[in-house]
């Protein structure tokens, strides 16, 4: 059974719960909580899973990506674009911090996960890749603060402190709004592409990660 992987119920929202030979799991949470959280799974899981497909959002690091663009990293298939994630510690909420990222480790994009799921699975022997669609491009500023989008200690959205920020800022809210709307285009582009990428699983072409 492959294991299809969201950090946030967002992020999955669109895909279904199982299908042949998969299945949804959602962390409800995101960076190194989200690692842990998927090591719970396995161990409360009977059966190990035979792959893990991490799908999510993903903020552009190269500039030639745009909002909806979607690519893997990992053991990918062939005919599957491919591209390197950058897994940060913090959201990178402006473009100068994108710019500063491309610059140190060549990356296409920057996630909070990737690492860690991908760490967890290299010690289990689980085959693991990576896919990302670009939710904010590498030119774009966040509108909300990194740290406001997820809360430092929860890691998980924080409603309240956006709510916050907003009333304080109300002339951030039109890009709050071009923010969401290009959130939910680029989820429908990856629950797009995990459909065609769920098609070939069975006969994969080994690539490093």
């Amino acid at each position: 059974m492959i294991w299809v992987v969201f950090a946030l119920p967002f992020e999955g929202s669109g895909f279904p719960e199982r299908g042949v030979g998969f299945e949804k799991k959602v962390l409800n949470v995101c960076g190194v909580a989200a690692a842990r959280r998927f090591e719970e799974l396995l161990y409360l899981s009977s059966t190990k899973p035979e792959r893990v497909i991490l799908a999510g959002l993903a903020g552009g690091l190269n500039p030639d990506l745009r909002v909806g663009d979607v690519w893997a990293q990992g053991e990918v298939f062939a005919g599957v674009r491919r591209g390197v994630v950058f897994t940060a510690d913090e959201i990178a909420d402006t473009s100068e911090k994108k710019c500063e990222l491309r610059e140190k480790t060549g990356a296409d994009g920057v996630d909070l996960e990737t690492g860690p799921i991908a760490e967890v699975c290299q010690l289990k022997d689980i085959p693991f890749v990576s896919v990302r669609a670009i939710s904010d491009t590498s030119a774009e500023n966040l509108p909300v603060p990194g740290n406001v989008l997820v809360h430092p200690v929860t890691m998980a959205p924080s409603t309240f402190g956006i709510c916050c920020c907003l009333i304080s800022r109300p002339w951030k809210i039109p890009a709050f709004f071009r923010m969401v709307r290009n959130a939910i285009s680029a989820r429908d582009q990856l629950v797009d592409f995990l459909w065609k990428f769920l098609a070939p699983a069975k006969a994969p072409r080994r690539e490093g990660f």
